[in-house]
């Protein structure tokens, strides 16, 4: 899978689908972009198919106990997103890190120096808890 995607394993076991709806959209149907741009935000509703959806949600927002229902699963799928946004941005902070640590090897900065870039970079606990874990190894 694109992107690290495979690495995200969630063990509360629901099948989780994460979309990216400002990706590139080379090769997708019409019908798929549609439902993108309705995910999006974007204007959307040139395809049946995401004309039902909206005509759905419509309905279920009318309904007492399925605009309940309705705010239930959209809270869940915000935090679900936020925790994915979050997992991918420890990665990519832990990716970069390790990267400025190899350079900063390779160039033999001191290690003081190295430690004070990366404590201003992120913070002094991750700046720490990077050079345990790369800095040897680099």
């Amino acid at each position: 899978m694109p992107n690290g995607v495979n690495e995200l394993k969630f063990k509360d076991g629901f099948v989780s689908l994460i979309l990216n709806p400002y990706g590139d959209m080379t090769g997708c149907s019409e019908e798929l972009q549609d439902f993108f741009d309705l995910v999006a935000g974007r204007p959307a509703g040139r395809t049946d198919f995401v004309r039902e959806v909206k005509y759905a949600v419509k309905l279920a927002k009318r309904r007492n106990d399925w605009r309940d229902r309705y705010m239930l699963v959209k809270d869940w799928v915000q935090d679900r997103v936020d925790y994915a946004v979050e997992q991918n941005t420890i990665t990519m902070q832990e990716k970069f890190a390790q990267q400025l640590i190899v350079e900063a090897k390779e160039n033999n900065e001191p290690f003081e120096k190295l430690a004070q870039r990366l404590e201003n970079f992120f913070d002094a606990d991750f700046a720490d808890k990077m050079l345990a874990k790369y800095y040897q190894q680099a």
